[in-house]
């Protein structure tokens, strides 16, 4: 059942530009938006999952615009919406669609801007490269990116309709569910027995009906209503971001301990390259010394681009006469540097 925003009908797409911008989005991401064709499919950009920001299609060089002038704004002089439009850019590109014209999505990257154990819509962003595909078949690009926003996000996401990305969190365990008729309560009696996830869905569902009153009440329309959604999705921020803060030093901690394994797995990975190397040189060259094929293995590494600069062949072939005393290679007995022979 789809649940009814908190900020519905906050932006109308009768209200202009911007109206018609976030209809686009909310539908099937493809549509007119000011007379223009605008289709933000793409592969990469998983549909119901990524949202750019409700003023994208006003003229700016942020990455939350889309680059393009619309018509409406394109009437303008462009001392005009220089002058309106504070730009970091000063020599950011004017470039005006025209009704009948198309902007589409070219090439979409993901950047990673949150920790990794944030929600993936908190933890990354899609840019996206955009084109302008004029009616007389010409292409238009200039060089800026648009970014796509997790529909969920929170933790650098737009303060206001907070509670509404909250809920649509939650409920994205629940995709079925009524949000007024969870039943948590009823279907895991037992507190201690439920999970943290349901416990949220259970809080949503007494939230949602507490709201369903304060609707029928009147009390969510009107300029008091405002004061009380506002107060609603500030206490959904502030609570969020009281848990990250609360599970930032355990997050941290973990952090460190999945990079130490991975630079351990690294090392042990160079240090299996450099004893497989000098098996494989050994064998085909039995007679060499530990030192000559120490030299041979740091000129293979650096040839390969394993490592920025050629590795110390003193300490490789310190490395190899241990590796030999523990039993993970064996020099042959050919080679001057066996044990037989003193080392």
């Amino acid at each position: 059942m789809k649940r009814k925003r908190l900020f519905e009908g906050m932006i109308s797409p009768s209200s202009g530009v911007r109206g018609e911008g976030l209809a686009v989005l909310s539908a099937e991401r493809a549509g007119m938006v000011d007379g223009v064709h605008v289709d933000f499919r793409h592969p990469d950009i998983e549909p119901g999952q990524w949202e750019a920001r409700y003023w994208w299609p006003v003229w700016g060089d942020s990455e939350t615009h889309c680059g393009f002038c619309f018509p409406s704004e394109g009437k303008h002089s462009e001392a005009e919406l220089r002058a309106d439009y504070r730009l970091s850019n000063p020599a950011f590109p004017l470039v005006i669609a025209c009704p009948g014209d198309k902007i589409s999505v070219e090439t979409v990257t993901t950047e990673i801007v949150g920790g990794p154990f944030d929600h993936i819509h908190d933890r990354t962003k899609k840019m996206a490269s955009l084109a302008l595909h004029r009616s007389d078949g010409s292409i238009e690009r200039i060089d800026h990116r648009m970014a796509l926003y997790g529909v969920t996000q929170l933790k650098r996401g737009p303060q206001f309709d907070t509670y509404d990305r909250l809920a649509a969190r939650i409920l994205s365990s629940y995709p079925d569910a009524d949000p007024l008729k969870f039943g948590i309560t009823q279907a895991i009696p037992d507190m201690f027995s439920r999970s943290l996830g349901e416990d949220a869905a259970e809080a949503l569902e007494d939230a949602e009906l507490s709201i369903e009153k304060l609707r029928r009440a009147g009390l969510i329309d009107g300029e008091l209503g405002n004061f009380v959604k506002d107060a609603i999705s500030s206490a959904a921020r502030a609570g969020f971001l009281q848990a990250k803060h609360e599970s930032k030093p355990a997050e941290t901690k973990m952090e460190r301990v999945q990079q130490g394994a991975a630079s351990g797995r690294s090392k042990a990975k160079a240090k299996d390259s450099r004893l497989r190397r000098a098996e494989r040189i050994w064998r085909q060259h039995p007679q060499w010394t530990a030192n000559r094929v120490a030299a041979r293995v740091a000129q293979e590494l650096y040839d390969a681009d394993e490592v920025k600069s050629p590795p110390d062949p003193s300490a490789i072939r310190k490395g190899l006469i241990a590796a030999h005393k523990r039993g993970d290679i064996e020099i042959p007995s050919r080679s001057p540097s066996h044990p037989e022979f003193g080392t």
